[in-house]
């Protein structure tokens, strides 16, 4: 696979949405759109991962599909949805059906079900790609023509990362998969917007899913976790007109939402662990809880049990903070996890612990659907 790089000029006053790794979740990207009012006259840019990982990549894809044939849309390869591109391959057939036995959710699977296919260990794989590639020509033109870079004016985008040096020397890849890219040491003269790496995994202390923008290297990063974590969210960076470098972002997510009842000040010490460096020693388990100390750094928390699990190695853990949120009555939060402890929530793409009393709420985004 070659690298595509496509280029474009947008009017000044243009409005520029742009979303990240949707993975398949549909109905939050319906949500997010409604609620950014995306319209004819806005410019959206989807930064790849469209499918994969969540319930809906089929519907996803040919959703955004239609939506590309009545609206200004740009869409780049993320290496998620390179992966069914291997359907218009003769080989790796026993590698591709191991991949879609061993998932849930892929758009090869999706795929195969729309079209009454039993996935089966012992699958002709060949003569089902030979189907599929009949079937889905459409779709499978879709992505195949996706580019994996997008210069739309002063503005570069890509699924995961640019290097600043001969770009186009990349491979696709590269384009398309690298781990924390805002931490590569990289500076650009444009900003470049990525997706890929979920935002929170950035944070050391306090977990936040929010974009985060690097004015100073010229570096956004959106990828809001969305079906990956448990208190994930589908991230939109806006960038109210193209010709200038303003920027704001809003969030969806399908928890359910509540009314924050008890004013709560902000924790001491706060510190968090992701799936970077998951491993814990469990200290003493309760029926609910269980003590536990981070192996590389020495902390020590309450976990649920429900977010431990068993490796070769020992225990690791979902990703988990004790940072208490500063909350005042009448917050709006989303609800993560409820405990006997406290509630593990999220307010403003923040995620933390609350101990007060809640009041569920219908989410404020499903009314302006209404």
């Amino acid at each position: 696979m070659a690298l595509k790089v496509e280029s474009a000029t947008i009017e000044a006053g243009k409005r520029v949405i742009v979303i990240s790794d949707i993975h398949a979740d549909l109905v939050a990207l319906k949500k997010l759109l409604n609620k950014v009012r995306f319209t004819k006259d806005d410019v959206l840019v989807l930064l790849g991962d469209i499918v994969e990982k969540g319930k809906y990549s089929l519907k996803t894809l040919q959703y955004i599909m239609k939506l590309s044939e009545t609206h200004t849309v740009y869409t780049v390869c993320g290496n998620c949805d390179a992966i069914a591109l291997e359907i218009l391959r003769d080989d790796k057939n026993k590698e591709l059906l191991g991949y879609i036995l061993a998932k849930k959710h892929t758009l090869v699977g999706d795929m195969c079900r729309a079209i009454n296919i039993s996935i089966t260990r012992d699958l002709d794989m060949l003569a089902i790609k030979k189907v599929l590639r009949s079937v889905f020509e459409k779709e499978l033109s879709f992505i195949q023509q996706l580019p994996h870079i997008l210069e739309l004016n002063d503005y570069v985008f890509a699924h995961a990362a640019v290097r600043p040096e001969h770009p186009l020397d990349m491979k696709p890849s590269q384009v398309m998969k690298m781990d924390a890219f805002m931490e590569q040491g990289y500076t650009f003269e444009k900003y470049h917007i990525v997706g890929h790496w979920p935002t929170v995994l950035y944070s050391k202390k306090i977990p936040d899913c929010n974009p985060r923008i690097d004015r100073e290297h010229k570096i956004i990063s959106i990828d809001g976790g969305n079906t990956l974590k448990l208190d994930g969210q589908l991230n939109a960076l806006i960038i109210p007109d193209v010709s200038k470098e303003e920027f704001s972002y809003v969030y969806v997510d399908l928890l359910k939402k509540a009314k924050i009842l008890n004013t709560q000040e902000v924790g001491e010490s706060p510190f968090c662990i992701s799936w970077l460096d998951s491993k814990v020693d469990v200290l003493r388990r309760e029926k609910e809880f269980a003590y536990c100390e981070h192996c590389s750094s020495g902390n020590k928390m309450w976990i649920p049990n429900s977010y431990l699990w068993e490796g070769k190695d020992g225990f690791h853990t979902e990703d988990i903070t004790n940072y208490q949120l500063k909350l005042t009555y009448g917050d709006i939060v989303s609800v993560t996890k409820a405990t006997s402890r406290g509630y593990l929530v999220k307010k403003d793409g923040v995620c933390g612990w609350y101990y007060g009393m809640l009041e569920e709420i219908p989410d404020p985004d499903d009314i302006m659907t209404d």
